[in-house]
């Protein structure tokens, strides 16, 4: 099991803690995924949107919690109606987040807390801005922010 050799387990211990209880396995979308253990993403900005993963061997290749501030966003639940954003485990977040709950989401923060947050404010400058945008839709001078909060990159995108 995946999550058993994941860095959460020994916290969490329990795998329901990484699904949706929405989250429906009968669902056709569901089954179209590549990640079926959780219904959660985790921002990319957390191994640079990838650019760690090209570093030389024993290198880091992920930043230390201590490089985000305590109020920037650590995860969320993903748009369940798009599969290909469970194609891992890493997101950015313009990709989406889930509607299913309503007019908000919850995301959980660096910090260990968490907040609801309006969809509609999700996809503006504060946080994601507009879907697929890769943040290009946020003023420059609005970056980095909550959202795109990558330590090594100036307005914190990739």
């Amino acid at each position: 099991m995946y999550f058993a050799r994941g860095q959460l387990y020994e916290y969490l211990r329990d795998p329901k803690v990484m699904k949706c209880p929405a989250d429906s396995k009968i669902d056709n979308l569901y089954v179209q995924r590549n990640i079926l253990f959780t219904s959660y993403v985790w921002n990319g900005s957390v191994c640079g949107y990838g650019a760690l993963q090209n570093l030389p061997p024993n290198r880091p290749r992920t930043y230390k919690i201590t490089d985000f501030k305590p109020h920037a966003v650590l995860m969320w639940e993903t748009d369940e109606t798009t599969p290909f954003f469970f194609n891992d485990t890493s997101s950015y977040p313009d990709e989406g987040i889930s509607a299913r709950h309503g007019k908000a989401a919850t995301v959980g923060l660096f910090g260990g807390s968490t907040e609801t947050i309006r969809l509609i404010r999700w996809y503006s400058w504060e946080f994601a801005g507009t879907r697929d945008a890769r943040g290009g839709s946020i003023p420059a001078t609005m970056l980095p922010n909550r959202a795109w909060n990558n330590p090594g990159h100036p307005q914190g995108r990739f």
